[in-house]
């Protein structure tokens, strides 16, 4: 298959080596062994039973090993956000149709997997929400938070800047669920703008063929 790549398909690679930088970022940060030891047993049936020693008890608590990992994947995830919007604005300014690896609406795909201007409009929606929620701009609403954390307070939405700039030893879901969220990573939400469920939502929407997946991977 003959492919010729353009300026955009740069930004594109670019993006794609943070989101593989970042990938590795979360698995430095914590300490997986426990999970490890608990279902290794379920992948590797011939090692010896005893050689997993982990416990299922406790599932609910992850250990922070590398804090500095965790504020380099918000740094990936930023450069990946702003990367995305670079790839589609000199990839949509494309006038020919050369065996392109990523068309704009116009344009032929090699892949047989044509892009829509609705789905670069919804993607690059919520990839503009999610660098301003990597970059403290805007918060995860009190609203959504109640839904995962009972007795959340309203009116103070959750910083991921923060939360990935300052994470917690212990993220134990368990104490979550029942004490709430740090309050070091609240803040007041009154004139902050909020992470737009809708906005992501809409992505999903836009991708919702048998090829849907298969096409928000290529995206990025």
């Amino acid at each position: 298959m003959l492919i010729k790549f353009d300026r955009g398909d740069v930004a594109w690679l670019r993006s794609y080596c943070h989101v593989l930088a970042g990938i590795v970022d979360i698995y430095g940060a914590y300490d997986s062994s426990n999970w490890f030891n608990t279902f290794g047993k379920r992948f590797f049936p011939r090692v010896r039973q005893t050689e997993f020693s982990g416990d299922a008890n406790l599932m609910t608590e992850v250990l922070l090993r590398d804090p500095v990992k965790l504020h380099s994947l918000k740094m990936h995830l930023i450069a990946v956000c702003e990367l995305n919007a670079e790839t589609w604005r000199h990839i949509r300014a494309e006038t020919d149709d050369d065996h392109e690896w990523l068309p704009n609406a116009k344009q032929t795909d090699q892949l047989g997997l044509p892009i829509t201007d609705e789905q670069i409009d919804s993607w690059l929606a919520a990839m503009a929400h999610l660098k301003g929620l990597f970059r403290g701009e805007r918060l995860i609403p009190s609203g959504l938070l109640g839904y995962a954390v009972p007795g959340s307070k309203e009116g103070l939405g959750f910083s991921v800047a923060k939360f990935m700039d300052d994470p917690p030893i212990n993220l134990n879901w368990e104490r979550i669920s029942t004490q709430g969220i740090d309050p070091k990573y609240l803040e007041k939400e009154t004139g902050r703008e909020a992470l737009d469920v809708l906005v992501m939502l809409r992505v999903a929407g836009a991708f919702n063929g048998p090829f849907g997946l298969l096409g928000v991977i290529r995206m990025n």
